[in-house]
Order: structure tokens, then C-alpha cells, then sequence
């Protein structure tokens, strides 16, 4: 297979399909499980609408009985930008692997190295705008994947309308009394019954002057005894106590999904969980854990799960999100969910040129420049399990 060296500029309307290749590529937009607004030109309002119809007895006159409050928000878009420079021999050894790969199963690779390098990033991209969708927080600013704009979560968390409950029951809390520090970390809980070795467990309100390595944050569970908890946290040398035995983690795992599927199943409105594009959102350990807990009751999920990837409650599909907090369950409407972009916008960009002709250096500069944001439309049509 020949393989040429050029150099490839799109902009403006000539970079959509590209644009849209990087931007729409993730799960939840690929997956249609967001609402995509695709023509946003700096900020687009979303209208919100709530009414009732209190009914009255019959009169003469005119007698207004019922409410209707019209609302807003808006999707305001944050300019990002990608670049990076990639040496020829690593698109080369790239190259060649996935053309022997795709020969054996009669797939065309793109000839064009400068074509390669833009399906070589698009893939990369879109994972990331995935992540930005739901973790994006502004107050990150170390962190440049995330702090472009908030993301569905973080909107939701700071929402005093959305309704928001702690795992701290279902079996899924659990008080720490004993810290021990080291290479890996040991926590003493009064029974580890229903917990396995690789779990995801989320740390919470442990004290000392180095808590916050693990306040907040999920570990796997790598090895369990019948009080202690074994988790992959290095926390040699850092003062960290039990708090005075207040210390707490949080799990949702085989042992009591099914339970918090019916919890997120019953507080979800009903007008809601009736609707065609109601989602259940979970992280991919959760979709895990109810594949196992479905085989071992055999309702037959976790085996359509691995037929068809189409995992559900209820007849409710449920999104399996690679870039999710972990021990989180989160429910809405698809049409609830927004996505906004400019996919034609006169400054987007994709670029990718070869600069053996130009510096004699023998690598490629990708550059893409395209525009993000999210919001949701009704506060009250989210609901979150989630540890606090």
C-alpha cells in the first residue's frame, strides 16, 4: 500500500465533517444519549416551561387558577483548541500495525499520512469531549481537559433543584475505626461481607493533615480479609486518621446495585421514567456489577448485555459512560440533556502538515480548533445516587 506525505488544512464549512468526527465520536453524543444543538453561534438559550391546570368551578367572570413560569438557560460556548507534533517513525510503527490489522479483516487505511494523523486524533478527541461533557469543571484550572466549562455533573452538584442522595444506605456504607498507612493502604471496618476484591470504594471525611489523598476519591480494592480493606492508595509517610472512628467508604457493587437501580428507578418523576428517551447514566464498574448481580438472580440481562451491548432496566436503557464518577448513578430525559457546538463555525480549524519541506524536521503538526458546551434544561428531571 502506497503512503504519501501531505499536508491537509481544513476551516470554516470545509472542517465540519472532521469537526463532527471529533466532537460528536464519544459514547454519550455517538450513542444519541444527549441532546446535540450543532449550530450554536456564541450562545444559544434553552427555554424552560413548567404549568399546571388547577380546576375551579364554573363561573361568569374571569378567575385565573393556574401557574406558569417560564425559565431559561444557556449554552455558551467555550473556544478550545488541540495541538501536538508526532514524529514519523510513531505514525509509521502506528500506521503498520493497524494496516496489518485491518488487511486481515479487509478494512482501507488512509494513504495519506496527513489524513492518518486526523483519524489518528479524532478518536483521542472525542473521548475527551466526552469526559468535558460530564466532569468539566471550571475551577480546575490545572487540568486541560476539564476546565474548558462545567460539565452535566458538576452543574448538577452545585443545583440545589436537582435531587441529590448519599449512598449511606443499601449496605453501601461502611465506618472506618482503623487507619493504616503504607505502600497501600488498610482500612478496619466491622465486616467486609459483600464486598470483592476489585471493587471501586470512595473514601470519605477522613481527617489529618493529608486527608485529602483520600477524601473523595475511589481506590480498587485489592485484597480483603474479614475486617480489613485493602485499597490501592500510597499513602506512606501522610498523616491520615479514622477521625475518631467517623471516618466512612461508600460502594455500590454486585452486592447492592440491584437495589440502587430500584431506588433511582422509583425517585425518578414519573413523567419521566414513562418518557421514550429516559436514560439511567452509570460508570462502567456499575454496568459491571449489575451484568454480574442480573446473571446470578438469571434474569437474562447480563447475558443480552454481552449479545447486544444493550443493557437495561425496566426497558430503560442504561448508558454505560467511560468518563462517569465513580459509585454514581444519574437519571434524565435524553431531550432533558444539551450539547452544544458550531460545527460550521468560520473559526474552526483542522490541520495537519507535514514539516519535512518546511524545518526539515520529520514530523507532523496537528492542530484542531472547535467549541463546546453543556447544560440541561429542568433541574428537576435529574436525580443522582451519588457518596457525600
Amino acid at each position: 500500500m502506497a503512503l504519501s506525505y501531505g499536508t491537509n488544512t481544513y476551516a470554516g464549512q470545509a472542517a465540519s465533517e472532521f469537526i463532527a468526527d471529533m466532537l460528536l465520536g464519544g459514547n454519550t453524543i455517538a450513542g444519541n444519549h444527549i441532546t446535540i444543538h450543532p449550530a450554536v453561534k456564541g450562545k444559544k438559550i434553552i427555554q424552560t416551561i413548567t404549568t399546571d391546570a388547577v380546576f375551579q368551578a364554573r363561573a361568569d367572570s374571569f378567575n385565573a387558577s393556574g401557574t406558569t413560569t417560564v425559565g431559561e438557560r444557556a449554552l455558551e460556548l467555550a473556544n478550545i483548541m488541540t495541538q501536538d507534533k508526532i514524529g514519523i517513525t510513531v505514525l509509521l510503527d502506528t500506521w503498520q500495525s493497524i494496516a496489518q490489522a485491518d488487511s486481515a479483516n479487509d478494512k482501507d487505511l488512509p494513504t495519506d499520512m496527513a489524513d492518518f494523523v486526523i483519524d489518528y486524533k479524532a478518536q483521542k478527541i472525542a473521548n475527551q469531549i466526552d469526559e468535558l461533557i460530564w466532569r468539566g469543571d471550571t475551577t480546575l484550572t490545572s487540568n486541560t481537559i476539564r476546565k474548558w466549562h462545567d460539565g452535566l455533573i458538576t452543574l448538577a452538584e452545585a443545583d440545589s433543584g436537582v435531587t441529590k442522595y448519599s449512598l449511606n444506605s443499601v449496605g453501601s456504607q461502611l465506618t472506618v475505626t482503623a487507619i493504616s498507612l503504607g505502600a497501600t493502604t488498610a482500612l478496619t471496618v466491622s465486616s467486609t461481607t459483600g464486598l470483592y476484591v476489585g471493587d471501586k470504594i470512595t473514601c470519605k471525611n477522613f481527617a489529618g493533615a493529608d486527608a485529602a489523598t483520600l477524601n473523595g476519591l475511589t481506590f480498587n480494592i485489592t485484597a480483603l480479609t474479614a475486617t480489613v480493606i485493602t485499597i490501592d492508595a500510597t499513602t506512606t509517610g501522610l498523616t491520615i486518621t479514622d477521625n475518631t472512628d467517623a471516618a466512612y467508604v461508600n460502594f455500590i457493587n454486585q452486592t447492592n446495585v440491584l437495589s440502587y437501580m430500584a431506588n433511582a428507578y422509583r425517585v425518578s418523576r414519573e413523567q419521566d421514567r414513562n418518557a421514550a428517551d429516559f436514560r439511567i447514566y452509570v460508570p462502567i464498574h456499575i454496568a459491571d456489577a449489575y451484568i454480574d448481580a442480573s446473571l446470578a438472580v438469571a434474569t437474562g440481562q447480563g447475558v443480552n448485555y454481552e449479545k447486544q451491548n444493550n443493557l437495561v432496566y425496566k426497558n430503560i436503557p442504561i448508558v454505560k459512560c467511560s468518563y462517569f464518577p465513580e459509585n454514581t448513578i444519574f437519571t434524565a430525559c435524553v431531550s432533558n440533556l444539551h450539547f452544544g457546538t458550531d460545527l460550521v463555525a468560520d473559526q474552526n480549524q483542522v490541520i495537519a502538515k507535514y514539516m519535512g519541506d518546511i524545518t526539515v524536521d520529520d514530523e507532523y503538526r496537528f492542530s484542531a480548533k472547535f467549541s463546546s458546551s453543556v447544560n440541561y434544561g429542568f433541574a428537576a428531571g435529574i436525580k443522582m445516587y451519588r457518596p457525600a
